[in-house]
């Protein structure tokens, strides 16, 4: 064959390897071998980068750790290019190895003391996925239901105990010097539950429950009068006075120990007299006050005064002792007053860099007249006092790599491999496009001797460096 039928050779060949198809090879001569193949259209739009993955490197371990590895590169036109001009997510460059032993089954913690509370309280526990060999996973890698993190409980440890008392029964009897009345007690948890009265050691005494007196509402006695009021002729307020007797209601015999004192009338009394004499505060006499002139702040009130006798005489202003009352007041008055909401400005963003950023303003109720007022006097709906939204204006990105596989044993230059991601400052994995640094590589060769077997290398024997000696 010639260089020239070599070269169309490759030429050819190299196509063949950029796209699918089926070829057959025909040798005319020992100088010519022609090339035919059938075109098969392609899966993909040309000049699209897409996923390449290589066959499974099954792992030799059968432990937890163990992975099947395999190449994942991004190739356009048979060429490897960035990882990132893929859009579509890469395929896995791992699985767990296919020879493992390993399982997976969920570990329970054990109960927490419960909650403090009185009555029914929260137990918690942990749950946590485990391997065959004791190592703490993820979650995900155990199939069965996970088990309750808590769990209800009654507990009483903290509960306190008070005795509480029902209503007094009846009197038995409604005419006697020793009449007799009784009433229940009970011990109460403080979640007001009955308990027993052994509980209640702590909180004093139990309530009496039953008591004596002397109840004789069975026969009527009433206060009456034994004298009429009676008094001393004065210029203003005269004082009267009367006696009074106790007598049995249906005899009207006087019984004077029999009546109550708490209902027995008064036996003196103030009368005014008006006969003439001037009025209190020095014959002064004022109207009551207006009602505010309407205004929203400081309003007025007036009223009028006159110098009268107690009769109603007006007499000369000048007969009147002491200085004449004030006929006019400024006073407090806000019912005409309105209420809006001011707001303050926006505060900065609690974060520069997040999903769920915030910012607060003050918001107050204001009167008309420009002081500040409680909050409920503002009848409108209260403009909001925070506010959310996504902030992304102060992130930024990188790339985060996990830890690089562990080579499989072997003896020379193997692959390892890890994964690698786009990572927002607020800690969030994004797309791989928003890192605009290049990707870091996901696999690479490593020289491993573990699996390697060593032996003497002997070569021949030199000359002897004398020939008479």
């Amino acid at each position: 064959m010639t260089k020239r039928s070599i070269r169309a050779l490759a030429l050819v060949s190299a196509a063949m390897i950029s796209m699918p198809c089926i070829a057959e090879a025909q040798s005319v001569s020992s100088d010519v071998v022609i090339m035919r193949r059938v075109l098969v259209p392609p899966s993909r739009a040309p000049n699209t980068p897409a996923w390449r993955v290589g066959d499974w490197v099954a792992s030799s371990g059968t432990s937890c750790a163990s992975v099947d590895s395999r190449d994942v590169s991004c190739v356009l036109d048979g060429a490897v290019v960035d990882a990132a001009r893929c859009t579509s997510p890469a395929p896995e460059a791992t699985r767990p190895a296919s020879g493992s032993s390993c399982y997976y089954n969920w570990k329970a913690g054990e109960w927490s003391d419960p909650d403090p509370a009185c009555g029914e309280s929260i137990q918690r526990r942990t749950m946590v996925c485990m391997s065959s060999e004791g190592a703490i996973v993820d979650d995900v890698k155990c199939t069965t239901a996970k088990g309750a993190m808590s769990q209800r409980t009654n507990d009483f440890s903290t509960c306190t105990y008070l005795w509480t008392a029902a209503d007094w029964s009846n009197w038995d009897s409604a005419w006697s010097v020793t009449a007799s009345r009784t009433r229940e007690i009970s011990c109460v948890r403080s979640d007001t539950s009955p308990s027993v009265p052994q509980k209640c050691s702590d909180a004093g005494p139990p309530p009496a429950t039953h008591e004596e007196a002397s109840i004789l509402t069975g026969c009527e006695f009433v206060w009456q009068e034994a004298t009429p009021w009676t008094s001393a002729p004065a210029c203003g307020d005269i004082e009267e006075t009367r006696t009074l007797k106790c007598v049995k209601a249906s005899t009207g015999v006087e019984s004077p120990d029999n009546c109550s004192p708490l209902n027995r009338p008064a036996t003196t009394r103030i009368t005014p007299k008006t006969d003439g004499c001037l009025s209190s505060a020095g014959g002064w006499t004022t109207s009551q006050w207006s009602d505010p002139v309407p205004a929203c702040g400081i309003s007025t009130q007036s009223r009028t005064a006159a110098c009268l006798t107690t009769d109603g005489v007006i007499q000369d202003e000048s007969k009147c002792s002491g200085a004449k009352p004030a006929l006019s007041r400024e006073v407090p008055d806000t019912t005409t007053c309105g209420h809006d909401w001011r707001m303050g400005d926006w505060g900065p963003w609690s974060s520069s860099c997040s999903a769920a950023a915030t910012r607060d303003r003050l918001v107050e109720c204001y009167r008309s007249d420009g002081h500040l007022d409680d909050p409920t006097k503002c009848l409108s709906a209260m403009p909001p006092i925070r506010d959310a939204a996504s902030i992304y204006s102060g992130c930024s990105f990188g790339w985060t790599a996990t830890s690089w596989s562990e080579a499989p044993a072997s003896c020379g230059n193997v692959n390892v491999t890890r994964s690698v991601s786009c990572k927002r400052s607020d800690q969030v994995i994004v797309d791989d496009a928003m890192c605009s640094d290049t990707r870091p590589v996901t696999t690479k060769q490593v020289e491993n001797l573990a699996g390697c077997t060593f032996s003497w290398n002997i070569g021949e024997w030199s000359a002897f460096d004398s020939g008479c000696s």
